[in-house]
């Protein structure tokens, strides 16, 4: 139950318990359909809708890539790529990204790009410890082609290709075109 609700359940409970002696059958009068229902009318008329992001979907990713697909930078292949990774293995933004302020940087939950494995149909990479991670070993993520224009498989190659010619000696997967890595701030 949200916290907000037992708040409110534990007011109204304390206010009739402290009613009950002058109105003995406050209890009942509580439960009562004329009650019940003028309650939830308020609700209905004052209470603020849950504000909730868009969830993206397949067209939403096709928009991003498609408009990139043209002479994109090495931050645009990052990007791209980044983007088409999270959405098929299901990361969450913190799994691919470092956080904004360095002195929370861990750089043993830096992706290697010596542990990626390309093949003809998919591609894998190790995912390093994370907060979720109990035992401290790790995910290999893996990811097939798709025939849309997210295809995570043809986004990787071509970002491994412009990263290996940058940063031929990059230990980490995901760096930036200034060879940095990248932050929560530089993917929002």
């Amino acid at each position: 139950m949200h916290p907000s609700a037992v708040l409110y359940l534990s007011n109204i409970l304390w206010i009739c318990h402290q009613l009950e002696p002058y109105f003995p059958k406050v209890q009942e009068i509580r439960k009562s359909h004329l009650i019940h229902h003028s309650l939830e009318g308020c609700k209905h008329l004052r209470g603020s809708p849950t504000v909730r992001k868009q969830a993206l979907t397949i067209a939403d990713l096709n928009t991003v890539c498609v408009t990139h697909l043209l002479h994109p930078t090495h931050n645009d292949l990052l990007f791209c790529t980044q983007l088409c990774v999270r959405f098929f293995a299901l990361m969450w933004l913190g799994e691919l990204t470092q956080p904004d302020d360095t002195e929370l940087w861990d750089p043993q939950k830096l992706t290697p790009h010596s542990l990626v494995v390309l093949a003809n149909t998919s591609f894998k990479f190790f995912l390093p410890g994370h907060k979720a991670d109990r035992f401290f070993e790790g995910n290999t993520i893996m990811l097939c082609a798709n025939p849309f224009a997210c295809n995570p498989l043809a986004w990787v190659c071509n970002y491994l290709h412009c990263c290996n010619t940058l940063f031929p000696l990059s230990s980490a997967l995901w760096v930036r075109k200034n060879g940095t890595i990248p932050t929560r701030s530089f993917f929002m």
